[in-house]
């Protein structure tokens, strides 16, 4: 196809010809994939059509791997990293993360005092009362997500404030962030239509936006409620729709109410009841420094893991019999039931949805997979009300390398072949920002740090 490739760039850009990546070798590409791209974009009007090319030599169609056998409808994005780093940007005005939230072209202005919206949660920061909600979807992000969007590598940061893509390696997905701190040879970086912040090495593949990408809004938008009691009972409606009231509006984030059904006595009532089951169970709220009892349910990175707390609940699970039969319609964000390897149903979320295929994150375990739409049931009512019960983990003292090596991938071994399936007893030392932990492991399991450094699987940190 002509269309495969991208034109020779300036030094400052990477180029992509013939199917080929210069710098880091072939990319595979497969018919089924072209066949997908094609039927999405004939069942769309011209006007649900922004995501087409805008000239046949500035396309990168798709940044996909091969399908897997086992899920072919719904291909897993696979490129490797950058063999050398990004040059750093040449301007723009450092900031900090509540500016670049005003700074980035954004929907609050939708928003004025009094207003009240329904919207889904994307996710909680408890202990700085913040919450980050998502009004609607957009087409546009969810092909941006899934690596189905035109784009055009980056060999240099864009400037701090600017809008642009990088594909994460860990979630294989794209995603738009925006710069906006640099230090010690990292740089802060604000997803614009998620409200998470994190971290870029400049080893990430990077990519400028098309017109209609760089000048949507983005859709995330930040709220801040009256206390960490609130944001936490806010945690429980993750993936679902809630309603919310706007308090007042500084251009920056919303000050937002919960509104709910009933009369106003027995909603206070609720609240206190609520208000003492949360006091001991949301993150932010365990003891730093005591020992706690975990299952590890999936390893994330040769530092990294998701477990739940055994002193809490114990996940919920369904048999086939047990879940609602039919046809269902499913929107992102939304909880459902989805069937695992072992045949059995768990709660999830979907996090993308393309054509009849989504990407899900089961919310009790951290695991995440690709499933068809049609197999996936909804979830029940006081179920989706029940907040996630996998945490990340994180192993205090260690960073992960910058880039995918023969030795990470050996350190991710190690680490399932050691934790994964196990109940472990760790040490609390910190809370990490939204729901995780920094924590020591404790008795046969204290010499795993050293060992992850001994053998170069991690770095200090």
């Amino acid at each position: 196809m002509e269309g495969n490739m991208l034109n020779t760039s300036s030094n400052t850009e990477e180029s992509v010809q013939s199917g080929r990546d210069e710098e880091n070798g072939p990319i595979q590409m497969d018919f089924a994939i072209v066949q997908m791209i094609q039927s999405i974009l004939q069942n769309r009007t011209l006007l649900e059509r922004p995501y087409l090319p805008r000239s046949p030599g500035r396309v990168l169609l798709p940044l996909l791997a091969t399908p897997q056998a086992s899920n072919p409808i719904f291909p897993k994005m696979s490129l490797a990293p950058r063999n050398r780093c990004v040059l750093p940007p040449r301007g723009g005005q450092k900031m900090c993360s509540m500016e670049i939230c005003k700074k980035v072209h954004n929907k609050i202005g939708e928003f004025p005092a009094g207003r009240e919206f329904t919207a889904a949660v994307l996710h909680v920061d408890v202990p700085n009362k913040t919450v980050f909600v998502w009004e609607c979807g957009s087409v546009l992000i969810d092909f941006l997500f899934v690596g189905q969007t035109p784009l055009r590598e980056l060999g240099q940061m864009p400037n701090f404030g600017e809008v642009f893509a990088f594909y994460s390696g860990a979630d294989r997905s794209f995603s738009r962030v925006a710069l906006y701190a640099a230090a010690n040879n990292r740089y802060e970086a604000y997803r614009v239509d998620y409200g998470d912040y994190i971290q870029l090495s400049g080893m990430e593949r990077i990519f400028a936006l098309p017109d209609d990408l760089q000048k949507l809004p983005g859709q995330a938008i930040r709220c801040s409620v009256a206390n960490s009691i609130r944001a936490a009972q806010l945690n429980m409606f993750k993936g679902n729709g809630v309603r919310l009231r706007v308090m007042d509006n500084n251009g920056g984030e919303l000050l937002v109410t919960h509104i709910k059904n009933g009369n106003s006595e027995s909603e206070n009532a609720e609240d206190l009841q609520m208000d003492a089951a949360f006091e001991q169970t949301v993150p932010g709220r365990r003891e730093m420094g005591i020992t706690a009892r975990i299952k590890v349910s999936f390893i994330h990175s040769p530092i990294d893991f998701y477990g739940h707390f055994l002193d809490g609940p114990v996940p919920p699970v369904w048999q086939e019999e047990d879940v609602p039969k039919g046809n269902f319609e499913f929107r992102p964000m939304d909880i459902v039931l989805a069937k695992y390897e072992d045949g059995l149903y768990y709660r999830a979320r979907i996090t993308a949805m393309c054509n009849y295929a989504c990407l899900l994150f089961y919310v009790d375990f951290g695991y995440t997979q690709y499933a068809a739409v049609y197999s996936l049931a909804p979830c029940f009512p006081e179920q989706k009300m029940i907040p996630g019960l996998a945490m990340k983990f994180q192993i205090e003292g260690l960073r992960n390398a910058e880039r995918q090596t023969e030795k990470v991938c050996d350190g991710f071994d190690y680490l399932t072949e050691k934790l994964l399936g196990q109940e472990i007893a760790v040490t609390i030392t910190k809370y990490q920002h939204p729901d995780g932990f920094l924590i020591r492991l404790q008795g046969g399991l204290a010499d795993v740090q050293p060992h992850i450094l001994e053998e170069g699987y991690a770095f200090p940190e």
